[in-house]
């Protein structure tokens, strides 16, 4: 890369009550630059379960209006690109090298959105509306917003997106 810096990568996480899930989850976010984890007013060992990972960790009430969560996240954020994890979702190797490369690319994109495959039961659906589940997750730091929408929260990007063809992983009930 002719001396120049590789692009840091902020992982941002907001969880409540995700005990079951969080592990997993941010094990598989450990190769980023930095994670951001933010504790919206958890009742089971949620909090604890995200300290045994290197974070940088936030504690605060949980907001029905999860856009608000979710910005206070992005907002803790100290690297060049953030990518939204849910704490039930899963970064696979393939997904993480992708994101590397995009990242790095000159002249690239603001955002990039990701297809997201959807488990259940332990199989994932790749029919019936449930996939690809295209989800807008990673963008560089400063370039996106959370816009204030009461349900499905939604990202607008100053700037072009792409897309990356690796999936995420989506584990939304308990036993996947």
């Amino acid at each position: 890369m002719n001396g120049e810096r590789m692009p840091s990568i902020t992982v941002a996480m907001i969880a409540n009550n995700e005990e079951r899930n969080v592990a997993r989850s941010l094990a598989s976010a450990a190769w980023a630059d930095e994670m951001v984890f933010v504790d919206c007013g958890s009742s089971d060992g949620t909090a604890a379960a995200a300290k045994c990972f290197n974070v940088r960790y936030f504690s605060r009430p949980n907001s029905r209006q999860v856009y608000v969560n979710k910005q206070f996240a992005v907002d803790q954020a100290s690297c060049d690109w953030v990518l939204i994890l849910d704490a039930d979702e899963e970064i696979p190797g393939a997904l993480r090298d992708a994101i590397r490369r995009a990242v790095s690319a000159p002249g690239g994109a603001a955002a990039f959105s990701m297809p997201r495959r959807n488990f259940y039961f332990g199989r994932w659906l790749r029919r019936g509306g449930k996939y690809p589940d295209t989800q807008l997750r990673l963008f560089a730091r400063g370039k996106a917003r959370f816009l204030p929408l009461p349900v499905h929260e939604r990202l607008e990007v100053d700037g072009p997106v792409a897309a990356l063809a690796e999936p995420l992983l989506h584990y939304p009930y308990a036993g996947d």
